[in-house]
């Protein structure tokens, strides 16, 4: 057998020769990852449902509480689509509860306060 068909030619491209920087010069190198960092998952908000339920306004904290225990099924079955959502609609009501309770004391002081005067004329 001859060697001719075992050896190929040395061929040499100039993007794989070695170039040095001059003396005294320093080449600093870095490296760019594109890393995915996982979004966390919904907050579904429990707590501040319940809070609502018991303080401001019921109705709207049993719909919430309703929609925290959805954002918590939801991520247990992998439904992060639905979990946001749900998780959306929760905070939202709570907002909703803490404006209606907000406007509730608000009147009951106009009322109360506004009263008082009247109740003193008809005591003497």
């Amino acid at each position: 057998m001859s060697d001719k068909g075992d050896s190929l030619p040395h061929l040499t491209f100039p993007e794989q020769q070695q170039v040095l920087p001059p003396r005294g010069q320093v080449i600093h190198a870095t490296t760019v990852r594109h890393v995915r960092i996982p979004e966390p998952p919904p907050n579904p908000h429990m707590c501040l449902s319940v809070l609502k339920c018991l303080f401001c306004c019921w109705p709207l904290g049993l719909v919430a509480i309703v929609k925290s225990f959805d954002v918590q099924s939801a991520l247990a079955a992998g439904d992060i689509p639905r979990a946001e959502k749900s998780s959306k609609i929760a905070v939202k009501l709570n907002m909703a509860a803490i404006m209606f309770g907000m406007v509730i004391i608000v009147v009951n002081l106009i009322l109360f306060l506004g009263g008082l005067p009247n109740q003193n004329q008809y005591g003497n």
